[in-house]
């Protein structure tokens, strides 16, 4: 058997109309496409771009995704709920909370470990970075329930401090900068 993109597409948006509960049907194949790692790894190495944009509509989107030793995305929303399935390597989910005197700024509140095979759902008002402090690259399948690249979401500074609308281009010129200074000071 190899794992093959399309089906799981596929798979997903069947999973996404299934009825009452979209997200953990979902979940379930995410799940099962993830307990399979060695064959996704053969079609979706963790090497290469960190984005590979496998679908997108207006109601879904799916990624396969790559952090990188010492890469910490700056924090940021989605606006609406994904599920997140790792299939090699380890993430760090950094939770954080709007400030009730200023909602602009945020907070850490939580961390959340996710090794591969596992699966975790964010849900849509989550505000997270992610980061990867282990030597091998973490590399994940995230399926977003809406068109993301369409989506008016935020972005906040490293300091915590200052909040921005969300776009792609801060958002890795962030990244990046983190990974420099990690590497730069080790």
């Amino acid at each position: 058997m190899h794992f093959d993109v399309d089906s799981f597409v596929s798979q997903c948006r069947a999973a996404n109309r299934s009825g009452a509960d979209p997200i953990n049907a979902v979940r379930d194949v995410v799940d099962e496409a993830v307990s399979r790692a060695a064959e996704i790894l053969q079609v979706l190495p963790a090497s290469g771009e960190e984005e590979i944009l496998l679908y997108q509509s207006s109601d879904l989107t799916i990624y396969r995704v790559l952090v990188f030793q010492g890469l910490q995305y700056p924090p940021h929303e989605h606006g609406m709920p994904v599920v997140l399935g790792i299939y090699a390597g380890c993430e760090t989910n950094l939770l954080y909370t709007r400030l009730k005197e200023d909602h602009h700024r945020i907070k850490q509140i939580g961390r959340i470990d996710v090794g591969a095979p596992q699966v975790r759902v964010l849900d849509g008002d989550v505000i997270h970075s992610v980061t990867n402090p282990h030597p091998e690259p973490a590399a994940a399948l995230h399926v977003y329930f809406g068109n993301l690249s369409l989506q008016k979401r935020s972005l906040w500074t490293l300091d915590l401090d200052g909040e921005q609308q969300f776009d792609p281009q801060s958002y890795f010129a962030r990244a990046r900068q983190l990974e420099l200074a990690t590497y730069r000071y080790k």
